[in-house]
């Protein structure tokens, strides 16, 4: 069977990309508006009845500040079946930003796909698509973003690869180091796409600005500044992936994949795990006004990881789990909010207390939707949601399904 078209096999990844910045975006907006009081829960006095008291025991509120960076990975890159791994948050490092014309600001959020560990040959899966081994996206939650991935066999298929090298009907090709290279636009997604390439390796860079006057984003300027950059940041040979950091009284913070390893789906699944994570970080913090006056300030992050098996998320047998994280500036900001987390009703949602001992305050259960849950429980200034696909019907069993990754994930806040 020939491969598919171009453009119809980039089409998904590019629409997972979007619907990631979207996520994200729909995220901090419903959290805002819980923050501020907008949804009181039934069990307290709305915000407008105390609306005078508020505003004598509240300050106003500060701007966001930015509080995340990224440092230089350590050790030695990872490999997939013996192929040596790109990070595409080398290639792009938060740094590179400004050079680009892009302002590192508190509303960034940052996406960053990669292996933390090997996958031997023997244990690699059969993907059969364009899939991503890294890749690393800038964005703001109105759709303006730059991201950039990279696709390296046998991680990905190497017939799709070859069908998604550059092509003359897009635009003309030059060659660059021995890497071929364009940038044209591709209208359908509203975005300017940067591509270099090479055998077994291609490496795409895309500037989406869907309104076009966004803090003066250009999307064919910076699409073009790229060029040059990319090639020689992969020129310089493949990397550890970059770790985040945080400043302004989160150093203390965790990256919530390190908090979430691989092991910790394999205890509860029996499963093996791929060590391979998708990491959202808030670039700024974020305030929280709670019912009792309290004012605390926290920075939010999650980790999504997943099951090794061919086919990936096609698979029947497919499991993947996400750890939602508030790091708080103190800790009665945490001990404020996990209390409320596990007390009130919001959005007609209820808090189902449970009998399990998991970090060092409540913990309780949420059924979201049908055959949805989220566990919340607090290890010292980290408040924690845990959630997997394909739940149960009861709370009860989901919560008994969900405990084995829930404790490694408190041990590995508490160390």
């Amino acid at each position: 069977m020939p491969p598919a078209s171009r453009k119809r096999r980039k089409w998904p990844y590019i629409v997972l990309a979007v619907v990631a910045v979207l996520v994200v975006g729909v995220g901090l907006r419903i959290g805002y508006l819980a923050a501020n009081g907008v949804y009181p829960t039934p069990a307290e006095p709305s915000r407008e009845a105390n609306s005078q008291q508020d505003s004598q025991q509240q300050p106003k509120r500060p701007d966001r500040i930015a509080v995340f960076d990224q440092s230089p990975g350590q050790g030695t890159p990872h490999t997939y079946g013996g192929t040596v791994l790109y990070d595409a948050c080398e290639i792009l490092p938060l740094e590179a930003l400004p050079k680009l014309g892009l302002a590192i600001t508190p509303e960034l959020v940052v996406i960053h796909q990669y292996f933390d560990g090997d996958v031997p040959a023997p244990a690699i899966v059969k993907q059969d698509a364009l899939a991503r081994s890294s890749s690393c996206t800038y964005g703001v939650p109105n759709g303006a973003r730059v991201s950039v991935d990279m696709y390296q066999p046998p991680f990905s298929d190497d017939r799709q690869m070859e069908a998604n090298r550059p092509d003359p009907e897009d635009g003309p090709i030059s060659t660059d180091r021995k890497f071929d290279v364009i940038t044209y636009r591709d209208d359908r997604v509203e975005q300017w796409v940067t591509t270099i390439s090479r055998p077994h390796l291609i490496v795409e860079a895309q500037v989406h600005d869907p309104t076009g006057d966004i803090s003066g984003w250009d999307g064919r300027a910076i699409a073009e500044a790229l060029r040059g950059p990319l090639v020689s940041r992969t020129l310089a040979g493949p990397a550890p992936h970059r770790l985040p950091s945080y400043n302004s009284g989160y150093e203390g913070a965790k990256n919530p994949c390190d908090a979430f390893p691989p092991s910790a789906l394999e205890a509860a699944f029996h499963k093996p795990a791929a060590p391979h994570a998708v990491a959202v970080f808030q670039v700024g913090d974020s305030i929280m006004y709670e019912f009792d006056g309290s004012v605390a300030f926290r920075i939010d992050a999650s980790c999504t990881r997943h099951s090794l098996v061919d086919e990936g998320r096609l698979a029947p047998d497919y499991v993947e789990s996400k750890l939602g994280t508030s790091y708080w500036q103190d800790e009665r900001g945490a001990e404020t909010r996990q209390q409320a987390e596990c007390r009130d009703t919001v959005l007609g949602i209820k808090p189902i207390p449970v009998s399990l001992r998991i970090g060092d305050g409540p913990v309780c259960i949420k059924e979201v939707g049908k055959k949805a849950y989220t566990l919340h429980f607090k290890v010292g200034r980290t408040t924690a949601t845990l959630s997997a696909r394909g739940g149960v019907d009861d709370p009860q069993q989901e919560t008994q399904r969900l405990a084995p990754m829930a404790e490694q994930i408190a041990e590995s806040l508490r160390s």
